[in-house]
């Protein structure tokens, strides 16, 4: 399993992955996936589960830069992205500590409201 986690590393050396069993967060500088320890065994084990797995990876730097730079267009700022795949491959990925460029703090929910509220006038 160790061999295949080093050469996953270098497959995609934009991504820092942590298989330990605490989460990481990103952030616009750094893109991390929380991937699951049972997760890298099938896929070192399963060449296509581990093909199925390393097809969405190659979406998660270019879709993290996307939802930043969409977060800054909406003058906002996203302070941690927290990516985690589970032991089937699923991905799920979560914003946290959103701050509006004038400092409030708010949340997602919260910018989408006022977004569309916005769009309705």
């Amino acid at each position: 399993m160790q061999e295949y986690y080093e050469k996953l590393c270098k497959k995609f050396p934009e991504i820092t992955f942590n298989t330990g069993s605490s989460l990481m967060s990103g952030n616009e500088n750094k893109v991390v996936i929380n991937l699951s320890s049972e997760c890298l065994k099938k896929m070192a084990n399963d060449p296509e589960f581990a093909k199925k797995v390393e097809f969405n990876l190659t979406g998660a730097v270019p879709g993290q830069n996307r939802m930043l730079a969409q977060a800054k267009a909406d003058n906002a700022v996203i302070h941690g992205v927290t990516t985690v795949i589970d032991a089937d491959g699923n991905a799920s990925v979560t914003c946290g500590g959103m701050t509006r460029t004038s400092g409030s703090k708010q949340n997602s929910t919260t910018l989408n409201a006022e977004k569309k509220q916005k769009e309705r006038l």
